[in-house]
């Protein structure tokens, strides 16, 4: 194993998967030099959502960088040293690399701007669609060539350093999955911290495997979290309308689903 880093803490939390027995199979196939990495395995008895066994992870380190890496994923060798030296050297609290789509090599959207009313609307329902109106919630990566101040960064692949994860409280355990990275970083704009996106470490992202493409699953995850996502970050004026479009939205897809 190569990483381009003289000390490696790899920390892997099994969210009860059905795939477990695979997963120790292929584990058993490498062998760590405890001078240089150590591998930490957690297999937990119930899957409680992404943010819940980040935060487990999280807890066990003994170092004060942390990188949160989604199980798709495949890295190259110089893709976390390359992404902790860029964040040393902004003074990051926060910093995300690019996530290239493993088939097709584009990149996969994980920059973004603070949600407004018009991305809740308009980036997560369906109204951008039939209106044909973007919530501007995405920024535009392909122009993006050097380290860069956003937001926020996707959780697939992101650095924070343990003072700043423990001063948060971790990742918000109400989210079992989807916008937990997106209420992380907005929490830590708020506290003022350094959110940056850098270019120059990547690693390749498949998307949607860590939840085996189960749609019914993937779809209430999604529904759930939008809806506890504006009523937590927007005022009960701006959140009920909102949250009364998105139940709508729900209501549909499952009929849809029984069509």
């Amino acid at each position: 194993m190569q990483t381009g880093i003289d000390k490696l803490e790899i920390i892997i939390v099994d969210n009860n998967s059905p795939d477990v027995k695979k997963l120790k199979e292929i584990l058993s196939k490498y062998t760590f030099n405890n001078k240089k990495y150590s591998l930490v395995t957690k297999y937990r008895k119930k899957n409680l959502g992404f943010g819940c066994s980040y935060n487990y992870g999280a807890s066990i380190t003994k170092y004060q960088n942390i990188i949160f890496l989604n199980p798709d994923t495949k890295m190259i060798k110089t893709s976390i040293s390359t992404l902790l030296d860029h964040a040393k050297k902004n003074n990051a609290n926060i910093c995300g690399g690019k996530c290239l789509q493993i088939n097709t090599k584009n990149i996969h959207r994980t920059i973004f701007n603070e949600p407004t009313i018009n991305t809740m609307l308009f980036e997560y329902s369906n109204l951008g669609k039939l209106f044909r109106k973007s919530g501007n919630f995405y920024l535009n990566q392909k122009s993006i060539k050097k380290d860069t101040k956003v937001d926020g960064v996707g959780g697939a692949y992101f650095l924070i350093d343990k003072k700043s994860f423990i001063e948060l409280g971790g990742f918000d355990e109400n989210i079992f999955m989807y916008l937990e990275d997106v209420d992380i970083c907005i929490r830590a704009k708020k506290l003022s911290l350094s959110i940056v996106y850098c270019p120059h470490s990547t690693i390749y992202h498949i998307g949607g495997a860590s939840s085996n493409n189960k749609y019914h699953i993937a779809h209430k995850a999604w529904f759930d979290s939008r809806e506890y996502y504006v009523t937590k970050h927007f005022s009960p004026i701006v959140s009920i309308p909102i949250v009364i479009i998105y139940k709508i939205e729900r209501i549909l897809l499952n009929i849809r689903m029984k069509i």
